[in-house]
């Protein structure tokens, strides 16, 4: 496979540059910086091979990512990246079975492969958890290799913000760097201490790695999403999460074109860690339901059966009979509307803001998985300043307890008593009266989430 490094190790461009490594490498003590220094290197050698191609360099090489085995499962080390993205911690969460990734073969045979388009993969494998959160992260191309040193083996991936990035001659010098790479880890001894970390805690924790402090970090990054339309709509969103056993709410908002939004939010008894995973699995469902039909309720009758397929397919869950709540809505920005369906216990609130008065969204059908599949969409007008509250049920069984009355009518008395305040400090008296109610002997989590049409 080396046909064309041969000819690319005589450019002299070439030469001074991996002369620079070999030297430069001698002398780091960390992965991460030993990662950071390899990331620029790479990037300075694809520079000089598009140069030699008469071409000019589009995108770059922006993380490198170290999984290794740990009884059969790989598990990626969270401190491995790259310098513009130190606040990642993603890989945290993503410990996978081989058999439910397409990294088992590359481990069987030691030969890398690409991903050219990192999208057109995921339209592929649309269930492919990994790949859905690669995405998520800019990765639009992706070079994986095989490692394999005294203690550990795994995957290496090489991460660019460009599809295509990776052609034959820089996807032979990377290979060819590989046995440099194991010699380093093999000697670094920070590397053994991640290892042994990750280690440890999935040997506590198992597979979904019930951690507070990391599901709490987890929640925020893959729940909480920036305001696609500023200057139509205010958005606000808060989490309250206490324990380490806790059910599976999120809430998403979604842009489907200039002129709508969706809003979701499903309550089910499934652990955080998958419902993040989920989250990014119905989004994309959304999507593609939206390219067939505008129909709410229609999307809703697919986001169901999606649901228990994911159910099925992730590998560290099992089909639950539980029941679950989905609101789902679909702002029209041109004729001010809000088409819904509600189903289940979800109690979405219209404020009216001048007014200081509230509307509870009626049901149109009952929870998923029950005997009754027939759901139906309404539609509603809205005017300039109206707001909508979502809350998940967790945070009405919370507020209950100030006014000694039901969390709903508790809600409605915070927000009418808040409703000429900017949506921003709404939501900061319901965090802070939520907050005020927590009892360090019980365990919840809460999500809500406020929209304000402008």
């Amino acid at each position: 496979m080396f046909g064309k490094l041969k000819q690319l190790l005589n450019d002299k461009k070439l030469i001074a540059s991996k002369e620079n490594w070999q030297t430069k490498q001698k002398k780091i003590e960390t992965v991460s910086e030993y990662v950071n220094a390899l990331i620029d290197h790479l990037n300075e050698v694809a520079q000089i091979i598009a140069a030699k191609n008469g071409e000019k360099l589009k995108g770059k090489i922006f993380r490198i990512g170290i999984t290794h085995l740990v009884k059969n499962k790989l598990v990626p080390l969270p401190l491995v990246r790259a310098k513009e993205l130190e606040k990642v911690f993603l890989d945290e969460f993503l410990v996978m079975p081989v058999e439910a990734t397409s990294l088992g073969k590359l481990l069987e045979t030691g030969k890398g492969d690409t991903i050219p388009d990192m999208e057109e993969h995921l339209a592929k494998r649309v269930k492919s958890i990994s790949s859905q959160i690669a995405l998520k992260w800019g990765v639009k191309s992706n070079m994986r290799m095989p490692y394999k040193t005294l203690k550990n083996s795994g995957i290496i991936f090489f991460s660019a913000n460009v599809t295509h990035f990776f052609n034959e001659e820089l996807f032979d010098y990377i290979e060819s760097l590989i046995p440099d790479i194991e010699a380093y880890l093999n000697i670094a001894n920070d590397f053994d201490k991640l290892v042994e970390m990750q280690e440890a805690m999935v040997n506590k924790e198992g597979d979904s790695l019930h951690s507070k402090k990391l599901l709490h970090r987890l929640q925020i990054i893959l729940e909480k999403e920036q305001n696609p339309f500023p200057g139509k709509i205010n958005y606000e969103q808060k989490v309250i999460l206490k324990g380490n056993e806790v059910s599976g709410n999120l809430i998403n908002l979604w842009k489907i074109d200039e002129n709508k939004a969706a809003i979701l939010l499903l309550e089910s008894d499934v652990n955080i860690v998958s419902s993040a995973r989920m989250s990014l699995y119905l989004r994309g469902m959304f999507l593609k339901e939206t390219q067939r039909t505008t129909k709410v309720v229609e999307i809703v009758k697919a986001l169901e059966k999606y649901y228990w397929e994911f159910l099925d397919s992730d590998p560290y869950l099992t089909p639950t009979e539980e029941m679950v709540s989905v609101f789902l809505g679909i702002l029209n920005f041109d004729k001010y509307e809000l088409t819904y369906s509600n189903i289940g216990f979800i109690h979405p609130i219209i404020c009216h803001k001048d007014e200081g008065t509230v509307d509870v969204l009626e049901n149109t059908g009952l929870y998923f998985g029950s005997m009754d599949q027939s759901f139906t969409e309404k539609t509603i007008q809205l005017k300039k300043g109206e707001r909508l509250f979502l809350a998940t049920s967790s945070l009405l069984e919370i507020l209950k307890k100030e006014h000694n009355m039901f969390g709903r009518e508790s809600l409605h008395k915070v927000i009418k008593e808040s409703h000429s305040k900017e949506l921003t400090e709404v939501c900061h008296v319901i965090h802070k009266t939520a907050e005020e109610l927590y009892k360090a002997d019980e365990e919840y989590d809460a999500i809500f989430a406020a929209i304000e049409i402008l």
